[in-house]
């Protein structure tokens, strides 16, 4: 028995324990990360994407106000063939009633209140129609 006490004993002194502690720690830290990226990805989707796309759209139309704000027609060059400045504006404002057809739309079908906060928290008829009610 002393004979077998002494062989686990060598077996035991030699194990590095810190490495082994270490490679634990490792494999923690990478499983944490893959847990956290997976919860990013289930937040991405548990998004209301009706609502998203809304104010998504609704910065768009901002963005092209701006630039159309920016853009004084009487410094275009109408002369100049190669110059397609005005056929860039003109697209825009052609794409304009497209994109501003489109967010009064998704705004009444989704119930779009202009609180993006609490409109992101608010959840779809079909998400709470298996809740519990008291």
């Amino acid at each position: 028995m002393a004979e077998e006490i002494a062989e686990f004993e060598d077996v035991v002194s030699d194990v590095d324990y810190k490495k082994i502690i270490e490679l634990q720690e490792s494999k923690i830290k990478t499983l944490e990360a893959k847990i956290a990226e997976q919860n990013r990805t289930l937040e991405f989707y548990e998004v209301r994407g009706d609502v998203a796309l809304y104010y998504s759209f609704n910065r768009k139309q901002n963005e092209m106000a701006k630039m159309l704000n920016d853009v004084c027609l009487y410094d275009i060059d109408l002369t100049d063939p190669k110059d397609k400045q005005f056929d860039r504006i003109f697209k825009l404002l052609e794409k304009s009633e497209i994109i501003t057809n489109t967010v009064r739309s998704i705004k009444a079908a989704s119930n779009i209140s202009g609180d993006e906060n609490e409109d992101m928290k608010r959840r779809p008829y079909n998400d709470t129609i298996a809740v519990k009610r008291d």
